[in-house]
């Protein structure tokens, strides 16, 4: 089975759903408050108040979602269950390559998502892994390209997960090594 990932609409919603709640919940504490006649003051300090709490929760989000959007943007990946192997397409760029070919795989998931936790903070969706291959070629995928968490079939021992509070992408996705 060929499994086929681009980055859509419906991955980058996956990943803002928690954004878009504390949004919507923004505008309804608003809306309560404004239209059920509570004095001056307090409405003044449900404006300030929620103003700050949606500032706290989504600008972290928005700023992670634009860097992880702009790793990916464009890319492709293509994953053949049955070959076990891997294509990756960045700006007019393939790589294929097989899974024996992977030499590591480093997960940045969110201290939520690895402990298999509820995701309370807006941007405990977004989560990246890089693969290094054995030329040292290095290949990053964010989830809003495959649309949640990055799972691959390799050995664990291969594998390292590096659990934080903030995952930023660093570099290009796409770094070729030596030949």
């Amino acid at each position: 089975m060929v499994e086929e990932y681009e980055m859509n609409f419906h991955s980058q919603l996956v990943n803002a759903t928690s954004g878009i709640i504390y949004f919507i919940m923004y505008i309804s504490t608003l809306w309560y408050f404004e239209h059920y006649h509570f004095s001056h003051t307090a409405v003044l300090f449900t404006i300030f108040s929620s103003t700050i709490f949606l500032l706290i929760l989504c600008v972290p989000q928005i700023a992670l979602h634009i860097n992880y959007y702009k790793t990916n943007h464009g890319d492709v990946f293509i994953f053949d269950t049955a070959k076990k192997e891997i294509i990756f397409s960045h700006n007019g760029l393939k790589v294929e390559f097989h899974m024996d070919d992977i030499e590591s795989l480093v997960l940045y998931k969110s201290l939520a998502v690895n402990r298999g936790d509820i995701q309370y903070l807006a941007w405990d969706a977004y989560n990246h892994g890089i693969i290094t291959l054995k030329n040292k070629t290095r290949i990053i995928i964010t989830s809003l390209l495959v649309g949640g968490e990055f799972k691959l079939p390799i050995p664990k021992d291969k594998i390292e997960v590096n659990a934080s509070l903030y995952r930023w992408v660093k570099g290009e996705s796409l770094v070729f090594g030596n030949s």
